[in-house]
This record gives C-alpha cells, sequence and structure tokens, in this order.
C-alpha cells in the first residue's frame, strides 16, 4: 500500500464530490490515526577484511594457469549466478506507528524462483545460451532447456 492507492481508494469512498484526498489530507490522515511509511528492513553481507588481497590472489592464479596450460580466452568464462524471484512483494508500506513488525503480503510467489547465469569470456564475448531449470518436486518436476526461456508445469502437461 502506497500514498497513492490509499489517496485514490479515499476519493472514491467519499460521498463528497469536493473531496480530493490532497497529500495535506494524506498526511493528516496518518497523523491522526498514527500510521507511518515504513520499510522492510534486512542484514547486509559484509564483505572479508582482505577481499582484496584475495581477488588478486585469485587474479595471479588464473594468469598463471592460462600460460601453464596455453587456454585460449575464448574459453575461459567468467559466470555470475543471480537468484530472482517469481514475485518482488513491495518493500514498503503503510503500518501503525510503534509496530516491531511490518506484514507485506504477497500471493506466494517470493517463495518460488529460478536462477539467472550471466557469463561472460575472457576474449570479451558474453554468452547468449543459457539454461533455465525450474526446482523439482515430487508433484513439480523441473525441466531444462537450452537457449530461451521454458517453463514447464510438470511432465504430463
Amino acid at each position: 500500500m502506497n500514498s497513492l492507492m490509499l489517496r485514490l481508494k479515499a476519493k472514491e469512498l467519499s460521498s463528497d464530490p469536493e473531496f480530493k484526498a490532497s497529500l495535506g489530507w494524506y498526511t493528516n490522515w496518518k497523523r491522526r490515526h498514527a500510521i507511518s511509511m515504513r520499510a522492510k528492513t534486512t542484514l547486509a553481507q559484509r564483505l572479508p577484511a582482505d577481499m582484496e588481497e584475495k581477488v588478486i590472489e585469485f587474479h595471479r592464479f588464473v594468469l598463471r594457469s592460462r600460460q601453464r596450460c596455453s587456454y585460449d580466452p575464448s574459453h575461459i568464462l567468467n559466470m555470475d549466478e543471480t537468484p530472482m524471484r517469481f514475485e518482488l512483494p513491495a518493500t514498503r508500506t503503510l503500518e501503525f506507528t510503534g509496530n516491531r513488525t511490518v506484514p507485506i503480503l504477497s500471493c506466494g510467489g517470493d517463495k518460488q524462483s529460478f536462477t539467472v547465469v550471466l557469463a561472460v569470456k575472457a576474449s570479451g564475448e558474453t554468452s547468449t545460451e543459457g539454461n533455465f531449470q525450474r526446482p523439482s518436486s515430487a508433484s513439480n518436476p523441473g525441466t531444462t532447456e537450452k537457449a530461451g526461456l521454458c517453463v514447464q508445469e510438470g511432465l504430463d502437461g
């Protein structure tokens, strides 16, 4: 729920044709009902203190391996997997001031995810071919398809 949604709903429910549901009305309404705009909070991951040293050490390892084995730059790939959700619920909502928890409703798609794999070759080329795999379960066996996005709900349809 955001300010625009609330103001539109207030205007819709009002029997007064002159009612404008202005920003001033919205601000005063929040104050009267002890409601504030709240943000979902999360903990951030901390990078290791020796991260720069580890990156340099890994870079040297790759260079030595490439020289020792005569790898062609087009055969060296850097890949990164990024989890994505089928639903991205809002991170801000209206909630009573002082509440310790801020519930955000979703349709359940925030629990279902897929993985995006990004790849680039040492020669500078990007990889355009990829796989999409849906998590498997007894009731929903997954499938993998090459070069594109294919979602299959089950083996029988």
